[in-house]
């Protein structure tokens, strides 16, 4: 360090370890004598952490109900695509095998993908 005019200043801090180590024996020394008051925090500190638990365990049964939700309505629209589109092909709706073909494959892909996410 150095002051503002120019001469340098060596601060040392020195620490006496024989009274500092009494201080922290006779602080831990009373803290477990007051066995009521650890106790007590400890319990409010384990019915908050349970309780904290307890929230993020309920939104994330939230989260993969409203996913699971989701899925399946998706997985519903799907197969009544398929249905609609097979109805059409016995109708002869569709020009050629070619247009058939190619939407049939892509919605039964995405069937898969929806039923395997679903499981």
């Amino acid at each position: 360090m150095s002051s503002a005019s120019g001469e340098k200043y060596d601060i040392k801090k020195f620490l006496n370890i024989g009274s500092t180590e009494e201080f922290m024996w006779n602080s831990l020394l009373n803290l477990l004598k007051n066995t009521k008051c650890l106790i007590s925090s400890l319990k409010s500190s384990i019915e908050n952490d349970n309780l904290e638990f307890s929230l993020l365990i309920e939104q994330s049964e939230r989260r993969v109900l409203d996913r699971f939700l989701e899925l399946k309505d998706n997985k519903k629209n799907i197969a009544g695509g398929l249905v609609e589109m097979e109805k059409q092909n016995l109708l002869k709706v569709y020009s050629s095998p070619d247009v058939y073909r190619p939407l049939k494959n892509s919605l039964n892909h995405d069937l898969r993908e929806v039923s395997s996410e679903t499981e």
